[in-house]
C-alpha cells in the first residue's frame, strides 16, 4: 500500500458512525438559518427542492424510520466533533449558535438529544427526480482507524508504504499489476508505518485513506496516492 502521511493532533477522537441525519444534514447544509438562527429553514422555504438527479420532500421526524428507538447518546459524541469543524466555517448557517446549544444539552439524556436535532434540523425524504422512487443507493466515505507502529515489531509487522523513490523520475511511469509491484523488491525501504492486519491494511488502500495510532498516542493521517493509484489501472481511463 502507497501512501503519503501527515502527523495530526496527539489526542484524536474517533465517534461513532453518525449515519442517522443524513436528510437533516443535507437540508442545513443547503437552506438558511430562521429568526432563531438555528440550521432548520422555515416551512415555507423548506416544504421541497429539488436536485438533478433527488427530488426533497420536508416530513415531520416521527415519519422518520426508527427515530424514536434510536439510542442518540451514541451518535451524540460524532455531533459535537463535527460542530469542532464547522464553527469554523462561514456560511449562511450559524453554526456558532446552533453548535453553542449543545452545551445545554446532557450527552446522556436521549430525550433532549432528540428534541435538539429535531428543534434544529429538517428530516427530508428523498426520492428520484426521474422515476419518482423512493429506492436508490446514499454511498458514504469513512477512514479507518488502526493500531500501529513507525518500527515494525511482532505485533506491527504489516507495511504501509511511500511512494517508490525509484518512480519518480521514471518516464514513462512504470505501470505494474499489485502482484508484479509486491514482489519487485522497488518498495523495499519506503515503509512509513507498520500495522497489525493485513486485511484492515488492504481495506485502507481500497477506501483510500486513513489513520494510524500510534503507542505514544499520536495519530499518523494517510492519504493514498491518486497518480499512484493510475499507475496501478485502479482508475477508469480518464478520471
Amino acid at each position: 500500500m502507497i501512501l503519503n502521511f501527515q502527523v495530526v493532533a496527539k489526542r484524536f477522537a474517533y465517534p461513532s458512525v453518525f449515519v442517522l441525519l443524513i436528510g437533516a444534514l443535507l437540508a442545513a447544509c443547503s437552506t438558511p438559518p430562521t429568526g432563531r438562527s438555528s440550521a432548520r429553514s422555515s416551512s415555507a422555504s423548506s416544504t421541497a427542492f429539488n436536485s438533478p438527479i433527488s427530488s426533497f420532500s420536508a416530513v415531520s421526524w416521527q415519519a422518520l424510520p426508527g427515530w424514536q428507538e434510536d439510542e442518540l447518546s451514541q451518535a451524540w459524541p460524532a455531533w459535537l466533533k463535527s460542530c469542532d469543524a464547522l464553527r469554523k466555517r462561514s456560511s449562511e448557517v450559524n453554526w456558532r449558535e446552533v453548535c453553542a446549544q449543545t452545551g445545554n444539552v446532557s450527552p446522556k439524556d436521549g430525550l433532549a438529544i432528540r428534541r435538539y436535532f429535531e428543534g434544529y434540523f429538517q428530516a427530508y425524504e428523498i426520492r428520484s427526480s426521474s422515476s419518482g422512487s423512493e429506492t436508490g443507493l446514499v454511498t458514504g466515505y469513512y477512514e479507518p482507524v488502526m493500531n500501529g507502529s513507525l518500527t515494525r515489531t511482532t505485533t506491527f509487522s504489516v507495511p504501509l508504504y511511500a511512494y517508490p523513490n525509484a518512480w519518480r523520475n521514471a518516464k514513462p511511469n512504470p505501470a505494474p499489476t499489485r502482484a508484479e509491484l509486491m514482489s519487485s523488491g522497488v518498495l523495499k525501504g519506503q515503509e512509513l508505518a507498520w500495522v497489525q492486519d493485513p486485511v484492515a491494511a488492504a481495506f485502507m488502500q481500497i477506501q483510500g485513506s486513513g489513520k494510524i495510532r500510534l503507542e505514544d498516542g499520536r495519530v499518523l493521517r494517510l492519504g493514498l496516492l491518486v497518480r499512484m493509484i493510475k499507475l496501478l489501472n485502479l482508475l477508469p481511463s480518464g478520471y
